[in-house]
């Protein structure tokens, strides 16, 4: 009896570090609207509405294109300097 109650608290306290971590990958990411200003070669420039400028290597855009940015926040809050454009999608 002692057993089966020590496995199921140990898989209450699994479910509950899988729950938090899932919270933090979500929270780490926030979506952003841009508009590219500028293409060289392979590299995208682009501007975010705050005035922000950011660089993407990938994707086939021109400028002028409205997209919008997914953004990894690297675990730093508020620190904008290091985040990271995971993906970009051309809005309408």
């Amino acid at each position: 009896m002692k057993i089966k109650r020590n496995i199921q608290v140990i898989l209450l306290l699994a479910a509950f570090i899988i729950i938090l971590m899932f919270c933090s990958y979500v929270d780490s990411f926030y979506v952003k609207n841009a508009i590219v200003t500028d293409v060289k070669k392979e590299t995208v420039i682009l501007t975010d509405t705050q005035g922000f400028q950011w660089e993407y290597s990938k994707g086939n855009f021109t400028k002028g294109d409205k997209v919008k940015l997914t953004i990894h926040n690297n675990n730093t809050g508020n620190n904008i300097c290091d985040d990271i454009i995971k993906k970009i999608k051309k809005r309408d």
